[in-house]
C-alpha cells in the first residue's frame, strides 16, 4: 500500500455522514418540495371551487334581483297576501263608544268606468245630511289593500260628525295610473248624485292612498294639470276644505335615492302603477310628482307620518312648498326621542301616538269643517 493510499478510518466516518446527511437533506427538500406542490395544488382546487361558488351564488342573487326587479307579480301577490281580506283589526279599547254612535253601510256600489267600485258609507246616527263629507283612499302600494283596512279610523271620524265614504279602486298592474285617480272624482259625482251635501269636502287617504288624494287635489286646483290628464273637476275650489294626507309618498323619484331597499320596491311598485319600464322617465312620473303640480289654490292640508320607514321627509317638503305657496298646513311628526313610531302609525289605534294623531286630525277638520 502507498503512503498516499492510506485513509484514516476516522476521516471516512466523517466523510460517510456527511453523504447521509447530504442524502437525507436532499431527500427532505425535495419531499418538502413535492408536498409543497401538492399542497399548492390542492390550494388552486380549493380557491376554484370557492371561486365558481361564489361565482354562481352571485349570479343566483343576480338573477333573483333581476327577476324582481322587473317582474311585478311576485311582490304584488305577497302584498295583497299579506294584507288577507284588508280588515281593520286595531282598535283602541274604548272602540264601541266611537261604533256606538254610527252607522255603517258596506259594499255600496258607484258608478265608474273601471272594476273594484265599491265604498263602506258611515254616517252618525243622529246625521241630518249636513254634515261634511270626507272621500277616504285606502293604502297598498297602488296593487293592494282594501277598504275595510279603513274600517276603524274612519267609524272614529264618523262620530265626531262626518260623513265618511271609504272607497276602494282598480289596483295596479291590472289598471294602471291615472285610473284610482279618476276614480276619486268617479265617487265625487256619485256622491253629488245620491244627494249628499257637497259643500264641505275633505279628501283623505293613506300611503299610497295619499298619494292619489294629494294628486287628485292638484288635478282639482291646478288647471293646467288637470288639461294635461284630461280630467273634469267635479268639486268647486271653495268646496274643497281640506286634504288629508297620512304617511304619503308626494315624489316618486326620490323615494329610489334614498337606499338601496326602498329603490328595489319603489322600481317594482311604480313599474306595477305606471306600467312602462322605465318609468322614472316617463311623462306621466312628472305628472304624478305632488310637491312640483299643487298651487295656491291647494286646500288646506293636513300631513302626518311615523318616523320609522316612514316619508316622513317627503312630507315636510310638501308642507314646506304648501307654506311657501300660501296654503294652511297642519303636520304632525314625532322626534326619536319618542321611539320608533312606524310607517302607517295613525291605524296602530291602541297605541298612544295614534290617539294623537286622531285628535290632532280632528282639530284640523274642526277648524277646516265652520
Amino acid at each position: 500500500m502507498q503512503r498516499g493510499d492510506f485513509v484514516s478510518p476516522n476521516i471516512q466516518k466523517k466523510t460517510t455522514h456527511r453523504e447521509i446527511r447530504f442524502v437525507c437533506n436532499l431527500n427532505i427538500r425535495q419531499l418538502t418540495l413535492v408536498s409543497l406542490a401538492k399542497l399548492s395544488q390542492v390550494f388552486a382546487v380549493f380557491w376554484t371551487v370557492l371561486a365558481a361558488i361564489l361565482i354562481f351564488l352571485t349570479l343566483v342573487v343576480l338573477a333573483v334581483f333581476v327577476f324582481f326587479y322587473f317582474s311585478q307579480k311576485p311582490l304584488v301577490n305577497f302584498l295583497r297576501n299579506l294584507g288577507g281580506e284588508g280588515e281593520s283589526v286595531i282598535q283602541p279599547k274604548n272602540y264601541e263608544e266611537y261604533r256606538s254612535q254610527v252607522r255603517l253601510e258596506k259594499d255600496l256600489i258607484y258608478a265608474s268606468n273601471y272594476p273594484a267600485n265599491r265604498y263602506d258609507l258611515y254616517r252618525p246616527n243622529n246625521s241630518t245630511g249636513d254634515e261634511p263629507v270626507i272621500i277616504w283612499a285606502h293604502g297598498g302600494g297602488f296593487v293592494a289593500g282594501r277598504k275595510e283596512g279603513t274600517e276603524h279610523l274612519c267609524t272614529m271620524l264618523s262620530s265626531l260628525g262626518y260623513v265618511v265614504a271609504s272607497m276602494d279602486y282598480a289596483l295596479a298592474p291590472e289598471y294602471k295610473y291615472p285610473v284610482a285617480i279618476e276614480q276619486v272624482g268617479e265617487l265625487g259625482r256619485h256622491l253629488k248624485e245620491e244627494g249628499f251635501n257637497l259643500e264641505r269636502v275633505f279628501l283623505g287617504g293613506d300611503s299610497a292612498g295619499a298619494h292619489i288624494i294629494s294628486l287628485y287635489a292638484a288635478t282639482e286646483t291646478n288647471q293646467a294639470l288637470a288639461k294635461a290628464m284630461d280630467f273634469q273637476p267635479v268639486h268647486k275650489p271653495e268646496t274643497l276644505r281640506g286634504v288629508i294626507l297620512c304617511c304619503g309618498p308626494f315624489d316618486l323619484v326620490a323615494i329610489g335615492r334614498v337606499n338601496l331597499k326602498l329603490r328595489f320596491l319603489t322600481w317594482v311598485l311604480a313599474r306595477a302603477y305606471f306600467g312602462v319600464p322605465f318609468w322614472h322617465r316617463s311623462k306621466e312620473v312628472k305628472r304624478s310628482n305632488v310637491v312640483e303640480n299643487v298651487t295656491a289654490q291647494y286646500p288646506p292640508t293636513y300631513i302626518t307620518d311615523g318616523n320609522t320607514g316612514s316619508f316622513e321627509v317627503q312630507g315636510r317638503r310638501l308642507g314646506n312648498k304648501l307654506r311657501s305657496l300660501g296654503v294652511p298646513v297642519q303636520e304632525l311628526y314625532f322626534k326619536p326621542e319618542r321611539g320608533e313610531i312606524p310607517h302607517e302609525y295613525l291605524f296602530l289605534l291602541d297605541t298612544k301616538e295614534a290617539l294623537e294623531g286622531f285628535h290632532d286630525l280632528a282639530e284640523f277638520l274642526k277648524q277646516h269643517s265652520a
